[in-house]
């Protein structure tokens, strides 16, 4: 009996020692590595504050704007921000000694792969955006895409919708009404003919 409560006791103690050791080594490596996980902190808090700022000026800049290209700089903020805040996190986690080149890699292979799929959507997006920058047409023109021809009701980030005369709304993909020819009817034929 005397002999199992001493194993028993030797035993507690190697556990002991090496709980022991562990948490020592486990606070040598935090001590080595606090000083890259304080600069990791302040490279993310960079980020989030130079995040801020910049989607002030844009907010600032999305007062000023009209009510139309409201939704491209709301669009463009959301997007700002998110790349920022990406390359915030990859950049404090890269200087924290975290292996970051496959986590580029992979976003990378990711954006290919989600941009592939939604190629469409995206380029009615990409069109939206132009059609509020540029403005080749507003809403309330009556305009013709085609064989479509109607009063400009609304203009969405994917989309454009025509009112007919006839009470027919035609919503028509950006995409499309930037790539065919856009007609915008006189609004007073005879007196172009006079000139």
């Amino acid at each position: 009996m005397t002999n199992i409560t001493h194993e028993a006791a030797v035993e507690v103690m190697d556990v002991s020692h090496l709980l022991k050791h562990v948490v020592e080594h486990a606070w040598i490596l935090l001590i080595d590595a606090l000083p890259k996980i304080i600069v990791s902190i302040i490279i993310f808090a960079f980020f989030v504050l130079l995040t801020r700022i910049v989607d002030r000026a844009m907010y600032r800049v999305s007062q000023r704007t009209a009510e139309m290209r409201a939704p491209v700089v709301h669009f463009l903020r959301t997007l700002v921000k998110t790349v920022l805040y990406i390359i915030g996190a990859i950049t404090a986690l890269g200087s924290a000694g975290v292996e970051v080149s496959a986590m580029v890699a992979s976003l990378g292979l990711s954006g290919v792969a989600i941009s592939f799929a939604l190629k469409d959507t995206l380029s009615n997006i990409v069109a939206g955006v132009m059609i509020m920058f540029y403005q080749p047409f507003r809403i309330g023109n009556t305009i013709r895409v085609d064989d479509i021809e109607g009063k400009v009701t609304s203009i969405n980030i994917r989309y454009t919708s025509l009112m007919a005369k006839s009470g027919d709304r035609s919503i028509i993909p950006n995409a499309k009404m930037l790539t065919e020819t856009i007609t915008i009817p006189a609004a007073n034929p005879n007196k172009l003919s006079e000139q």
